[in-house]
């Protein structure tokens, strides 16, 4: 599993309320005291402040949120399977050449496609019967789009296969 691509994030804005959310209100004020702040100046901003979370979706396991200010600067690891999140690959706006095939859900152009392979010569045959790529970041098939048609129709919603 990789990190979001940027650009191609989805981010929800929550609201910390010491009500609401208790454990993560307690968790935050000790943070920012941990950081120098007066607790009644943290338990005062709080609840002022909107959260950016990116979701990430483990696939047959569930989402999970991140502060999206932090993505760039930490490590993540999927909370299911305890596997750190790989970087992500350049965005495909940062391809020139348009005739490059890409995911057309989140525009990677880090596909996969099921080849013949000669065994004792590494020699390229053909493409096997099914081709539809694999994106390692979406972890899902697709039919194949190329960069300019992503470009001009944008992410797909479709639903891919495993």
């Amino acid at each position: 599993m990789k990190k979001n691509n940027a650009g191609t994030e989805e981010v929800i804005d929550i609201f910390l309320s010491e009500e609401k959310f208790p454990i993560a209100f307690k968790a935050k004020v000790d943070e920012l005291i941990g950081q120098g702040w007066e607790e009644a100046e943290a338990r005062e901003w709080i609840p002022k402040v909107t959260f950016q979370m990116e979701l990430y979706y483990s696939v047959d396991q569930g989402l999970f949120m991140v502060e999206a200010e932090t993505v760039e600067s930490i490590a993540i690891f999927n909370p299911y399977s305890g596997d750190e999140l790989e970087e992500c690959e350049d965005s495909i706006i940062e391809q020139a050449d348009s005739n490059y095939y890409c995911c057309p859900k989140c525009g990677s152009t880090d596909v996969h496609i099921k080849a013949w392979v000669g065994l004792n010569t590494s020699k390229y045959i053909g493409t096997a019967e099914e081709e539809r790529i694999w994106c390692p970041h979406c972890e899902r098939h697709f039919e194949p789009v190329t960069v300019e048609e992503f470009k001009t129709d944008g992410p797909t919603e479709e639903e891919g296969e495993e």
